[in-house]
């Protein structure tokens, strides 16, 4: 059970009609917190390869620094989903702004390529803070029955992030080498941004439901004296029961390891793969087919993530999980092979489009069917096993699509990434067959 400050906190599941209310102070801080992480990743997924290049470096070590961040947010995981889980959302994610602060400041520092493996593994831990940290915290004040739609909301600040991140690195890049700042510009761009997520993460004080979580989730028996509300919108099967007489090692694997969470992790880690290569070269590709204005892809990117999450976020309640998945993710494949030919803005806005819609729809749909295939007092290892397959999945995509591009050219690795793509939707429809719309559920 999460401890909290003493201090008074703000609980967002008061008795009466504001039961079922989404949008809270608290929610909306916690999305503020989640999009400014991801609008300082996304800027530098962008502008680093640029940087690197513009040193000498090649694409595979851009690639390198993202599966170095990547595989560092995952490692960090082990520990912030523990952490959240003992200490409390709030800690974790003013720990994570801390760190992220700290790496950013120090290219300014220590200017070169050496030192960025260094700073790329410090941001991927301190972003693993803040990533675990902020789903597990909306979780915990988003009302059940509405727990798709509000995870779907969540999701909304990394649509915003995914075209403001790329556009401001573009733009603090290029600011930079017309100008006598050179490539700080970029590193106090990010830094500065980080210092926001200190403040933000000292804001977030609430009051988790815990109380809907163990009512919604106990046996259907007349000793647990359940309610008929709560046996309406049970969607996780019961906890498990504590088991005190386990090993150290297993006390700290159950923490961050949740079997029922481990297919939508490997899911969404195919799916990442195949995605790592639009955050991490999709500007590379446009300036290397001189290609203007590359920063619409990820304005369609966006106009579709925020279309999709808002007016359809609601799907993954409504229906069942493959009728929504593998349509999105059918999208995205589409998109990677429209890229190939793409010479213009306007194609690559198409391209970015399809892509918006396949990860708005099919990320947060990924998220929340492992917390529904988890009993909440699994949620903190459920989101740490989620969030390790994702990234795993973008490290490895990462440093193996830098070494494709150096050595067979980009539309190799446009093409082996959509076709990923289609086998991971072959693999959604193995993992969600039969699992029926949450709403039908008995």
């Amino acid at each position: 059970m999460s401890t909290f400050s003493p201090r008074k906190t703000y609980s967002p599941h008061a008795v009466g009609g504001r039961a079922e209310r989404i949008w809270t102070f608290v929610f909306l801080d916690i999305i503020a917190l989640s999009m400014i992480a991801s609008i300082i990743c996304h800027a530098l997924y962008g502008a680093l390869p640029l940087y690197v290049e513009s040193l000498g470096g090649k694409a595979a070590f851009s690639g390198l620094l993202t599966a170095v961040f990547a595989l560092a947010a995952g490692v960090g995981r082990i520990l912030t989903g523990t952490l959240s889980a003992r200490y409390g959302c709030r800690i974790v994610l003013i720990v994570g702004g801390i760190v992220m602060a700290l790496a950013n400041f120090a290219p300014l520092l220590l200017p070169g390529l050496g030192v960025l493996l260094a700073v790329r593994f410090f941001q991927g831990v301190g972003f693993s803070g803040i990533s675990t940290a902020s789903a597990n915290a909306s979780a915990e004040v988003l009302p059940r029955r509405r727990l798709g739609e509000g995870m779907g909301y969540y999701g909304l600040g990394h649509s915003f992030a995914t075209v403001i991140g790329p556009s401001l690195g573009y733009a603090l890049f290029h600011f930079g080498q017309n100008s006598a700042w050179g490539n700080d510009v970029l590193w106090y761009g990010v830094a500065g941004l980080s210092l926001s997520l200190i403040l933000l993460a000292w804001v977030c004080r609430y009051t988790p439901n815990l109380e809907e979580e163990s009512n919604e989730n106990a046996p259907q028996t007349q000793e647990a004296h359940k309610t008929h509300d709560a046996l309406q919108t049970q969607d996780a099967p019961p906890a498990e029961v504590p088991q005190p007489h386990l090993s150290i090692w297993s006390r700290i694997t159950s923490s961050f390891f949740e079997p029922g969470a481990l297919s939508m992790a490997f899911v969404c880690g195919l799916f990442m793969f195949s995605c790592s290569f639009y955050s991490s070269f999709l500007m590379l590709f446009a300036q290397r087919n001189e290609i203007a204005n590359p920063q619409l892809f990820f304005l369609g990117t966006a106009i579709a993530m925020f279309a999709v999450r808002l007016f359809a976020g609601k799907l993954g309640d409504r229906f069942p999980p493959i009728r929504v998945l593998v349509p999105t993710l059918g999208s995205g494949m589409l998109s990677f092979f429209l890229t190939i030919p793409a010479n213009s803005a306007a194609m690559l806005f198409v391209s970015g489009t399809l892509y918006g819609i396949s990860v708005g729809l099919g990320f947060p749909l990924l998220n929340t069917m492992a917390y529904r295939l988890t009993a909440p007092s699994r949620w903190h290892a459920s989101t740490a096993t989620f969030f390790l397959g994702c990234d795993i999945g973008w490290a490895s995509g990462s440093f193996a699509w830098g070494v494709v591009i150096d050595a067979f050219g980009f539309t190799c690795a446009l093409s082996a990434s959509g076709l990923l793509v289609f086998f991971t939707a072959l693999c959604a429809a193995a993992a969600l067959w039969k699992q029926p719309a949450p709403k039908t559920r008995s």
